[in-house]
């Protein structure tokens, strides 16, 4: 008997069993928690029930397309918190409190390590020109040549620690400081623009994200999300509805925004309506990482070491990745001779990179090519060929 039969017997004896539980209780034999049984069966339909309870028995069974597998797992020792930037097969990530390595995956070694910071390094970004930009707790952006692999020059020593780095169009630079402000640095001239204020009391960016090119969204600690004007700098939308903290946001297809939660999902955003449209259940604890895919999907990673592949379509899980034995802190996809890969930062002081085995190679994905080439054009380097560039946004992340 083959699997897919099995379901559909299974199927079968659960219908002949409810039917025959409202023959019990037609007849009042039933107990009162069996009763309660049939009318949740009978407040849903069959089909939706199955929908809800049984999605992990039937990807149990029926086996899904895109596999994941881990290919290669880089011990990252000395930090259990990496920051990880890709960019022309390379890794940019945090090592020890104030380290940076650069990893080349070609000969799968370290072939530099970048220091200057004084305290531990929260974000990375990387620039135009094979530059890095880096933010840390002791309040500075360090600029760093990839080239020559050197420091450059500090472009801000504020008086609170870096949270979060945004690239902007016409070259500049957002930071997120945790003294509740958002700074803006002008890249060509290394000078202060502005200041984005309006997360208040003890609540401050921990997460940003360009949505289009004139509008920033940020996710606090307070679990609130802002949408702020670039042109005018004001913030001209709140998004309320996450229980605890914001730890990451990312641009989705169709206009839509995912921010993933300590509160345990990762709501979905329709930036036209300003509306959460679907709140994404299933992880055990905290949800700190998010990343678009190709195809209409979403990675998350949480605390419980899990990575989940959702399915936007329908707002389920699709896949769940595992490998880490401790919290997922970063993700970041990577798209490499038409195959998609996704880079893994955990806890458990390891980088993991994972490969899918579907190929992409039929239709085009046009709405997520235009997310990823709409943010190459704000930092003029334009890749016809989506095979060899790509942006995301969170945390920070080109490949090629």
């Amino acid at each position: 008997m083959n699997n897919m039969s099995k379901i559909i017997i299974f199927v079968l004896v659960l219908h002949f069993n409810i039917r025959a539980m409202e023959e019990l209780k037609e007849r009042e034999e039933a107990p009162s928690a069996l009763v309660e049984k049939i009318n949740a069966y009978r407040s849903e339909s069959l089909e939706q029930y199955l929908i809800k309870d049984l999605s992990n028995l039937v990807q149990q069974y029926i086996p899904i397309k895109d596999k994941w597998k881990c290919i290669r797992t880089i011990n990252n020792a000395n930090n259990n918190t990496p920051v990880i930037c890709v960019f022309k097969n390379k890794l940019a990530f945090t090592s020890s409190y104030n380290t940076i390595k650069i990893w080349d995956n070609n000969i799968n070694k370290c072939i530099a390590e970048l220091r200057g910071h004084n305290d531990y390094i929260i974000t990375l970004c990387l620039l135009p020109g094979n530059y890095l930009a880096s933010g840390s707790v002791d309040g500075t952006i360090k600029i760093w040549n990839l080239d020559k692999n050197k420091y450059v020059y500090t472009l801000a020593d504020h008086t609170t620690g870096a949270e979060a780095l945004c690239l902007l169009p016409r070259n500049k630079l957002a930071c997120a400081f945790t003294d509740n402000t958002i700074q803006i640095w002008d890249l060509n001239t290394k000078e202060y623009v502005t200041t984005l204020k309006d997360h208040t009391n003890y609540a401050y960016a921990n997460t940003l994200c360009l949505v289009t090119r004139d509008k920033l969204a940020s996710g606090s600690n307070y679990g609130i999300i802002k949408i702020w004007d670039l042109k005018t700098n004001e913030c001209i939308a709140t998004l309320e509805g996450h229980k605890d903290a914001v730890d990451a946001i990312c641009l989705l297809p169709e206009n839509k925004l995912a921010s993933a939660s300590l509160d345990g999902t990762i709501k979905i955003w329709d930036l036209k309506t300003n509306k959460c449209i679907a709140t994404l259940q299933g992880h055990t604890e905290t949800v700190n990482a998010s990343c678009i895919l190709p195809r209409n999907k979403l990675a998350s990673g949480s605390w419980d070491g899990a990575i989940k592949i959702w399915d936007l379509k329908t707002n389920t899980c699709i896949d769940t990745l595992r490998g880490h034995t401790s919290g997922v802190k970063v993700l970041c996809p990577l798209l490499r001779n038409n195959k998609l890969f996704l880079v893994s930062g955990s806890l458990d002081n390891s980088i993991k990179i994972w490969s899918n085995e579907a190929v992409l190679t039929d239709s085009p994905d046009r709405e997520f090519d235009r997310i990823m080439h709409e943010k190459e054009s704000i930092e003029n380097a334009w890749i016809k060929n989506p095979d060899k560039s790509l942006y995301s946004n969170l945390p920070n992340c080109i490949i090629s």
